[in-house]
C-alpha cells in the first residue's frame, strides 16, 4: 500500500489559490499543529456568507465539527 508523506499534497501548507478576505491575511489552508493559523478552521468558525465554509446551507456554526476539525489540526 502506498501512503502520501508529501505535506503539501495532504494540502498542509497549501497557499490558497482565491481566497481573497476569506484568506484572514492567513498565508495557509491548514497549519499542522496550529488550527487557529489554518485557513480551514476560520472559515468553518466564520459567520459571513462571503466566507463561511460551507459556503451554503447553514445558518449556525457547527460547534462540534469546529471542534472535531481543531483537534485534527492540533494531532498532525
Amino acid at each position: 500500500m502506498l501512503e502520501e508523506t508529501n505535506k503539501k499534497s495532504l494540502g498542509f501548507y497549501k497557499k490558497p489559490v482565491a481566497a481573497g478576505k476569506a484568506s484572514f491575511n492567513l498565508k495557509y489552508s491548514i497549519v499542522p499543529k496550529k488550527p487557529n493559523q489554518s485557513i480551514l478552521l476560520r472559515r468553518m468558525e466564520s459567520m459571513d456568507p462571503g466566507i463561511m465554509m460551507p459556503e451554503s446551507g447553514r445558518a449556525l456554526k457547527h460547534v462540534e465539527g469546529i471542534e472535531v476539525i481543531s483537534e485534527w489540526i492540533n494531532s498532525l
